[in-house]
């Protein structure tokens, strides 16, 4: 239109379905009295010569906030927008993508479980924030074999990480002892610590129980000669013949053990080291 100079000129700019509007061009050296190049309606003053002013419009473009993550921004329609979930803390992983208000996104080359993924714009505002969970603790089963032994310990369920082995819980088989557990073929004390990361069998380990010896030697009781000490005897020990000189005018009747009198060629049950006297 044609405006007399000083005159307040109103500009509106037509914006097509789907589009949006940028800046008027053309309005260097113009005095906006409301609004200004950016707003899609103004006013300015007229100059003293011919003004040509453009809309300038181009695709609508909306704004995506992303909250615990990167990728905030204006995109337009249709768009591919790239959002990055942050680290997670210690002991967290990355859950999934909340959008919010309800919308429902299409995701590309990726889906909402993905820390990094591609959604296409949709022609409004998006907000979407990272969600986090605690990291599943994975738990283990720590089994008891007897190896041979006799009786059961109970699983242990529910392990992860260190664990104490426990004292033995079996009846070892006839001349054994128990020696230590199994763990991998690595011997391992009652008490030991082990790490759990799997599924566990615990085996026992036996030992042939020690034989436990004693000295049996012998007193002359006033008799003299020497009789060598018998060493080594354990459990069951036959009395031999008398091997010292008797006192004058006696002879050997017997042996005493425990102050017991036992003949030669009895029988006694050493149990401890022991004195047999004439």
């Amino acid at each position: 239109g044609e405006y007399i100079a000083g005159e307040e000129v109103s500009i509106s700019a037509f914006v097509s379905t789907g589009m949006q509007f940028k800046e008027w061009q053309g309005t260097d050296g113009l005095t906006f009295t409301s609004g200004d190049k950016n707003s899609q309606t103004a006013t300015f003053t007229m100059p003293a010569h011919d003004v040509t002013v453009t809309a300038v419009t181009g695709p609508a473009e909306y704004y995506v906030s992303v909250s615990g993550g990167s990728g905030t921004g204006m995109y337009e329609a249709g768009a591919t927008v790239t959002i990055v979930a942050d680290p997670p803390e210690a002991g967290k992983q990355f859950k999934e993508w909340s959008v919010g208000d309800g919308k429902v996104l299409r995701f590309t080359e990726s889906d909402i479980t993905s820390s990094t993924a591609k959604f296409v714009m949709p022609g409004e505002a998006v907000r979407i924030s990272a969600t986090y969970e605690d990291i599943p603790v994975t738990t283990y089963t720590v089994s008891f074999d007897a190896n041979g032994g006799t009786g059961t310990m109970a699983d242990v369920t529910g392990i992860s990480g260190e664990y104490t082995l426990p004292e033995n819980g079996f009846t070892a088989p006839d001349g054994k002892q128990f020696k230590a557990w199994s763990v991998g073929g690595s011997e391992k004390a009652v008490g030991d610590k082990i790490t759990v990361t799997a599924n566990t069998t615990v085996t026992a380990v036996w030992e042939n129980i020690p034989v436990v010896t004693y000295t049996v030697s012998f007193d002359a009781n006033g008799g003299t000669g020497t009789m060598a000490d018998v060493t080594g005897v354990s459990g069951e020990y036959t009395l031999p013949a008398n091997g010292f000189t008797a006192p004058s005018g006696k002879q050997f009747k017997a042996w005493s053990v425990g102050g017991v009198e036992k003949a030669v060629g009895d029988k006694i049950t050493v149990t401890a080291n022991t004195t047999v006297t004439a």
